[in-house]
């Protein structure tokens, strides 16, 4: 897994070798020269220049982006199937979080390995995923391939968060707003979570929770999908 802030689970009295090798060397039984040598090439393959040098560094001597850099070297050394990132660019400026995406992306492609990316960033999730799954109130609301969300977006919460982004190509006075106010997950009724702030609620979504199905070519999670038209997409 990578963790939003590096920061908060990296040990910062510990040297940055020290936190690489310890799985390796207590759970995989590798030696501890042989685990700080493979430790150094795969902070090689995430960027990071000078390794040997870094290895032997606290981090606090390390920027937030070469730090994520060694999370994202600690997940690679357990030789992963599947990596968890959670927010991993949060905490970054624009040009290092492109970066970071990029290392990702390309070790993902290099290694064969399944990517959970989880992010607020809408425009992130459609450059980096193939398949987006949009969460509200801790549900799925709708499930699409990245590449036609803007184009067949069918939930009243997705065409909310699609209308609220600002575009180079229209000019507006005001930025669309979903309405209301987000709910956590304990808080949802027996019926739809996002009711109270949906534009087209009626009885049935309080009374009863809409299940997962089949819309063109996605997944979807309203009792009203064969009845809202294009023209009303907007919360």
């Amino acid at each position: 897994m990578v963790f939003q802030d590096p920061r908060a689970h990296i040990n910062p009295t510990r040297r940055v070798g020290a936190f690489l090798i310890e799985a390796l060397v207590r759970n995989r039984g590798v030696g501890r020269k042989q685990a700080l040598a493979r430790a150094a090439e795969v902070l090689a393959e995430v960027g990071i220049d000078d390794p040997a040098r870094r290895l032997r560094q606290y981090p606090h001597e390390l920027s937030g982006g070469m730090l994520q850099r060694v999370m994202i070297a600690s997940v690679l050394l357990a030789e992963p199937r599947l990596v968890l990132a959670d927010e991993p660019t949060t905490a970054l400026d624009v040009t290092i979080q492109a970066e970071v995406v990029g290392i990702l992306d390309r070790l993902r492609r290099e290694r064969g390995l399944g990517m959970v990316f989880i992010t607020h960033d809408l425009d992130l999730a459609l450059a980096v995923c193939g398949r987006v799954a949009v969460m509200y109130a801790g549900r799925i609301v709708e499930i699409r391939e990245a590449e036609g969300l803007h184009q067949r977006a069918a939930h009243p919460y997705t065409l909310g968060l699609l209308g609220s982004r600002p575009s180079i190509d229209q000019r507006a006075e005001r930025l669309h707003a979903v309405p209301g106010r987000p709910v956590s997950a304990f808080e949802a009724g027996p019926g739809c979570a996002f009711a109270d702030r949906c534009a087209h609620v009626r009885p049935v979504c309080r009374e009863s929770r809409p299940q997962l199905e089949p819309f063109q070519g996605g997944l979807v999670r309203c009792h009203r999908l064969a009845e809202i038209t294009p023209e009303e997409a907007p919360v």
